[in-house]
């Protein structure tokens, strides 16, 4: 962790190329150190996006998901610093003014890059694809992807996967630098940035890291795609496998973004969530927390 007092978030640091790899381990160790807890959160932010369904509704949790990422991040810095906390620090985020405000601009910002990137893509001859369809193939529905031709379905997965891309790229230091260092959105993005570019090595590194978690489970992801049918119950529990590992994977994105940030802008002293000290029992070599106390 770099402790430099003089580090803010209008200079970033410059880190070693390794750092990459670092990130992808040390959120690995962070991830086991309350895993009950972040797994928790992880699930609970997978049922707060299926409301993205719903009509209105729908858009104001698309429009939130910044505020709910920083949430997350909140709660990889009180598992560092050994803190326990409940599950409403996912929520913190969109009650803090004006960080809140901001949070909803950049989700605004994203989905205007999104829906740009997907038009680009997909074309004018692809305009009978309905949006909520690529809204749901946007968000890992398997089974709108089935309703598509192989060609257009290609065509979408490649839209999708472009929309994600840029959409995670501006937001990967704008949202803890809105955060923790209290920047104006505008001032977020433009610093975040400059912190990717100066650190690019370290982040081609990570996301060759990212890429090595992945890849294992794209192909398990496939082969339960294509056994769907034929393996009857045992599909079912594969399936759900599956959807643990993603979220597992989620959450080692999450801890490599946290530590990026703290690692090149600093974290400052903040009030964060009001949490409970360590009483010794999380030093890393602890697997979970009491889960009675998820919710308290």
């Amino acid at each position: 962790m770099n402790d430099d007092p003089n580090m803010t978030a209008e200079y970033p640091q410059t880190v070693p190329a390794s750092s990459g790899l670092r990130w992808v381990l040390q959120s690995l160790a962070l991830i086991r150190r309350q895993p009950a807890r972040l797994l928790f959160l992880a699930v609970l932010l997978q049922l707060i996006l299926g409301l993205s369904q719903v009509p209105v509704l729908g858009m104001l949790v698309i429009l939130a998901l910044p505020a709910f990422s920083a949430g997350l991040l909140e709660a990889f810095r009180l598992v560092e610093t050994g803190q326990r906390w409940p599950a409403s620090v996912l929520f913190l985020p969109l009650t803090r003014k004006p960080a809140n405000g901001r949070f909803l601009l950049l989700g605004v910002v994203m989905f205007c890059l999104a829906g740009l990137t997907a038009m680009l893509v997909m074309g004018s001859s692809d305009a009978q694809l309905e949006t909520e369809l690529f809204q749901q193939i946007e968000q890992g529905n398997a089974d709108a992807l089935q309703q598509l031709d192989p060609a257009l379905a290609m065509k979408v997965m490649l839209a999708a996967l472009l929309a994600v891309s840029i959409s995670g790229t501006i937001s990967f230091f704008a949202i803890p630098l809105i955060w923790f260092h209290d920047l104006p959105m505008a001032r977020a993005l433009l610093r975040g940035l400059q912190g990717m570019q100066r650190n690019w090595r370290a982040f081609l590194v990570l996301a060759v890291g990212l890429l090595a978690l992945l890849f294992p489970l794209v192909l398990l992801f496939v082969l339960i795609l294509n056994l769907l049918s034929a393996m009857g119950p045992a599909s079912v529990l594969l399936a759900a496998l599956v959807m643990l590992a993603g979220l597992l994977f989620q959450l080692v994105v999450l801890g490599a973004q946290y530590l990026a940030c703290r690692d090149i802008f600093g974290l400052p002293a903040q009030a964060g969530m009001p949490a409970r000290p360590d009483d010794g029992s999380n030093d890393g070599s602890n697997t979970g927390p009491d889960d009675g106390q998820l919710l308290a």
